[in-house]
C-alpha cells in the first residue's frame, strides 16, 4: 500500500526488505495513513466514554510543525517523531526542538 510513495530508485531495496522482514517502512510514506488511523482511534476512544485518561499517540510521517498541527486538529496531543527527527536534526542540529517549537508557536500563537 505504501510502495507508490517509495522513490523509484529505492523500490528494489524496499521490495527486498519487505520480502525478507515483512515491513520496516517509516517516515513520509506513512504520513497520510498515520493521521487517518490516529484520527479514527481518537473517535473510537471518544465513543467509549472511558473512566480513565487515555491518549492516542500518532507515529509515522511526522516531519514538521504543520504535521503536529494536523495532529492537534484531529485531537491527537502526543506524537512520536523518528525519521522526521533525524532529518530535522541534520538540518537544525541541537536547535531541533527550539526550531520546531518556534514554528508551532508562529503557526498557533496561543498554543503552549
Amino acid at each position: 500500500a505504501v510502495r507508490p510513495a517509495i522513490s523509484p530508485s529505492e523500490q528494489r531495496t524496499y521490495d527486498a526488505f519487505v520480502a525478507r522482514f515483512g515491513g520496516g517502512i517509516s517516515g513520509r510514506p506513512l504520513k497520510e495513513a498515520s493521521l487517518a488511523l490516529a484520527r479514527q482511534a481518537v473517535n473510537v476512544v471518544a465513543s467509549m466514554a472511558l473512566d480513565r485518561e487515555f491518549h492516542v499517540i500518532r507515529c509515522g510521517g511526522i516531519e514538521s510543525a504543520a504535521d503536529i498541527q494536523q495532529s492537534l486538529d484531529a485531537g491527537i496531543v502526543l506524537n512520536q517523531w523518528y525519521t522526521g527527527y533525524f532529518d530535522a536534526f541534520a538540518r537544525d542540529g541541537h536547535d531541533v526542538y527550539r526550531t520546531l517549537a518556534d514554528a508551532i508557536s508562529a503557526a498557533r500563537p496561543t498554543w503552549r
